[in-house]
């Protein structure tokens, strides 16, 4: 996956099937503001990346938050 930090993060988005940033920080198990540190830093850690990617299922079978 190429450096496009919003597509990077619109694929988790997607492939979470998260609506909105905090909904995508709250199944990643995140920080809300970390998506805006992303983008902020232009950068995007491996192991998501790999889940926007496919390469990952890790984060995805955790289960929900309470």
């Amino acid at each position: 996956m190429d450096d496009d930090i919003d597509a990077i993060i619109s694929a988790l988005r997607e492939r979470l099937s998260a609506e909105t940033d905090a909904d995508l920080a709250r199944k990643l198990r995140i920080d809300k503001s970390t998506i805006s540190s992303w983008r902020s830093r232009r950068s995007v850690p491996n192991r998501f990346r790999k889940i926007a990617s496919g390469e990952s299922h890790q984060m995805m079978s955790a289960p929900p938050m309470g």
